[in-house]
């Protein structure tokens, strides 16, 4: 990702918080290795139950700040 020059990345089905991966943000640790400071994400599935979390969904990641209304 980083030798692309994207300014932009979309992340489809992405693990948020879930039991199996620990509750790693799956979406932060890629914008932090391939250099993007501004995640934007989009929750499909987030329940909570005893002793596991599932949330997973889309995210978007930029190298430019991201407003309110998702602009750029």
């Amino acid at each position: 990702i980083r030798g692309q020059q994207l300014d932009l990345i979309v992340l489809n089905e992405v693990d948020i918080s879930v039991t199996w991966t620990r509750h790693v943000h799956q979406a932060r640790v890629i914008a932090e290795t391939a250099g993007f400071p501004y995640v934007a994400e989009q929750r499909n599935i987030d329940i909570a139950a005893p002793f596991s979390r599932f949330r997973f969904g889309n995210a978007v990641l930029r190298k430019y700040p991201i407003d309110a209304r998702g602009h750029g």
